[in-house]
């Protein structure tokens, strides 16, 4: 009779462990040295609200922009992309927010506070995250610089 059981106690065991491995997991403490995950909505969109909605929402998107979204965000411009996850350099619209490159945003205004320039820096080299639950993808930057040296012999 018991020896019918076994199979039905095995798989109800394994249940039980992996649950409990994954409350395990759930339950450990925070990294006390992590930096906290800077997301769209509870980071950059209030920022976006106050200074930039003005101009790039969705009913008014000068330059085809809008920032209302984190999709009409990632979506970009009339110029192509303005935020690309983990590249500082090839983000935009933090060079256009930081004063680096023209036209500098907002039009017409001081320069936004550093704290919130430094909240879109970090959100950028951080993955450009949607929410707490999202998942970070970040493309690797292909270097295609071809080295060429002199002579025959390889550079070393």
């Amino acid at each position: 009779m018991f020896s019918a059981l076994r199979p039905f106690a095995v798989v109800s065991l394994s249940v039980v462990l992996a649950q409990g491995a994954r409350a395990a997991d759930e339950a450990k403490p925070a990294d006390p040295n992590a930096k906290p995950k800077i997301t769209f909505e509870e980071h950059i969109q209030p920022i976006f609200r106050e200074h930039c909605l003005s101009c790039h929402n969705q009913n008014e998107a000068k330059s085809d922009l809008a920032l209302d979204t984190y999709a009409r965000t990632m979506q970009g411009g009339a110029g192509g992309e303005v935020v690309v996850a983990g590249d500082l350099e090839s983000s935009r619209l933090y060079a256009l927010v930081a004063h680096i490159e023209t036209p500098v945003m907002p039009p017409e205004q001081d320069k936004l506070p550093a704290a919130k320039i430094d909240l879109l820096k970090q959100w950028i080299m951080g993955g450009a995250a949607e929410s707490q639950g999202s998942k970070i993808r970040i493309k690797p930057k292909v270097d295609l610089t071809l080295n060429v040296s002199s002579g025959n012999k390889p550079a070393k």
